[in-house]
């Protein structure tokens, strides 16, 4: 890794391969975003939750990270 860390957000964090793969980047020093519709305890920088079926939900969660 160089640089500033890279900025990854997981959707399904919450368990199986998603939370596999958060764990795997945060591991790695990545700033690491893990959604889920649920709280988890996934390793990550950060926890926010939505739910993908819903479109409120989903702009709420966009609203909250922002562009960048």
């Amino acid at each position: 890794m160089s640089g500033e860390p890279q900025k990854v957000v997981v959707v399904g964090a919450g368990s199986g391969i998603g939370a596999a793969v958060a764990a795997h980047f945060h591991d790695r020093g990545e700033h690491v975003l893990a959604v889920d519709v649920r709280e988890h305890q996934t390793p990550a920088s950060e926890h926010l939750q939505c739910d993908l079926r819903d479109a409120a939900s989903i702009n709420a969660l966009l609203g909250q990270i922002g562009s960048g």
